[in-house]
């Protein structure tokens, strides 16, 4: 069940899974609090999870250029969910990783991380090379599943990908998340990777990382629908024809790759993060907020 109203405080029901949210929108919201009734041997392990607990400030109206969602800590500090969230959660497996959310699914406003601005807030895409640059929106139709991020994570355009044979596109590695509940912008939780589509993005390496909420059913690739794995390349290839482009293209021969080579694609984006952070004082930042 997924319903939004205009009371502060939501719930997200989903199986024997309960999440408890702030819708987004409003001026103060909190993010990451959950609460489980999953049976004792899965709780222990959401439980034994640590991810930072932050609340988002919203500024502006939504669906104009001016609304942003800023994060803080407990400490009442501006964070950064790019590069204050941890990469993994801490004590987590080698196939769990923090998921930032921007855009929730069955939405169509492009809700991204703003690398250029002060803390990295999100905010809503615009056309730039259109005239009055007017606002992002996905007309091939609304987004399939929950999209995002995963923080400490960057595509480096200084390096040429031996597979796809395209330098990366300057952001953070992005996950599209397959579930039935929409996730809201800027709500951040576990992951559990399970593959990788290698898309090349008007001459960009562009990664799409393939994951679930540890609450799934799946557990691993091979358990995904058919019809599901299709959809996402089906989006991935096709939402740009709606606005008169061509159609995307992909490495692999459009094949989902499995979580091991998911995993290994990860930490290569996690170094090449490192390096623009080792970078900084250098200038060589791509015009950047790096804190």
């Amino acid at each position: 069940m997924f319903r939004i109203t205009n009371n502060k405080r939501e719930s997200i029901i989903k199986k024997n899974v309960l999440l408890t949210w702030v819708n987004p929108f409003l001026p103060l919201t909190s993010l990451c609090s959950v609460e489980t009734s999953l049976p004792m041997r899965r709780t222990a392990t959401v439980l034994s999870l640590s991810l930072p607990k932050i609340t988002s400030v919203v500024q502006g109206k939504p669906d104009t250029k001016e609304w942003r969602l800023f994060f803080k800590s407990s400490g009442d500090v501006t964070i950064s969910t790019w590069h204050d969230l941890p990469c993994q959660p801490k004590e987590s497996g080698v196939d769990l990783f923090t998921f930032v959310s921007e855009i929730p699914r069955g939405t169509r406003a492009k809700l991204e991380m703003l690398k250029e601005e002060q803390h990295n807030p999100i905010g809503q895409d615009i056309h730039k090379k259109e005239p009055g640059k007017p606002l992002r929106y996905f007309t091939y139709g609304d987004m399939p599943f929950n999209y995002g991020f995963i923080p400490r994570t960057w595509e480096s355009p200084d390096h040429v990908d031996p597979d796809t044979k395209c330098s990366g596109d300057g952001d953070p590695i992005d996950v599209v998340q397959i579930s039935s509940v929409p996730t809201l912008p800027g709500v951040c939780q576990p992951v559990r990777v399970l593959g990788v589509l290698a898309l090349i993005d008007q001459g960009e390496t562009d990664w799409k990382i393939l994951a679930e909420p540890l609450d799934s059913e799946y557990g691993h690739l091979s358990k995904v629908p058919k019809e599901l794995k299709e959809k996402v390349i089906d989006w991935f290839r096709n939402y740009k024809t709606t606005d008169g482009k061509k159609q995307n293209e992909f490495a692999f021969n459009g094949e989902i790759k499995g979580a091991e080579e998911a995993i290994r694609i990860i930490h290569e984006c996690a170094e090449q993060y490192k390096q623009l952070i080792s970078d900084k004082a250098d200038q060589k930042n791509h015009g950047y907020w790096l804190k």
